[in-house]
């Protein structure tokens, strides 16, 4: 992993959600690898070290939802971005960042851009 294409961590139960916006983020010129739940997020996390810069999870998961991957990411020292998403807008409260999925796309990849930046 480079620079020039950094690594989105997608986390989505749904799998319509999941195709699409794995295309989109794609689109943008980032690896973008998809898991379903936020345990099988977090053993690629533990064994891809330094292959993701970003994690994009849904809130409401089965196993581990966003915010105990959250828990168990700051817990583990595992450094990269955070970005919650949710079409209910209440969920915004668990994360630094957050997408609503009612929103519109165009926020969600200037935020992504954003936090990259920073990497």
């Amino acid at each position: 992993m480079n620079k020039r294409n950094p690594g989105v961590l997608l986390i989505d139960n749904d799998l319509e959600n999941r195709r699409w916006l794995r295309k989109i983020l794609s689109k943008q010129g980032w690896y973008v690898s998809a898991a379903t739940d936020g345990m099988a997020a977090l053993v690629r996390l533990r064994n891809q070290k330094n292959m993701f810069h970003l994690v994009l999870t849904e809130t409401q998961m089965p196993c581990l939802t966003g915010p105990e991957l959250v828990e168990e990411i700051r817990q583990r020292k595992i450094k990269v971005a955070i970005i919650g998403m949710s079409s209910r807008q209440g969920d915004k409260k668990l994360y630094k960042y957050f997408w609503n999925k009612k929103g519109q796309l165009k926020n969600l990849l200037a935020l992504i851009k954003q936090l990259l930046a920073k990497q």
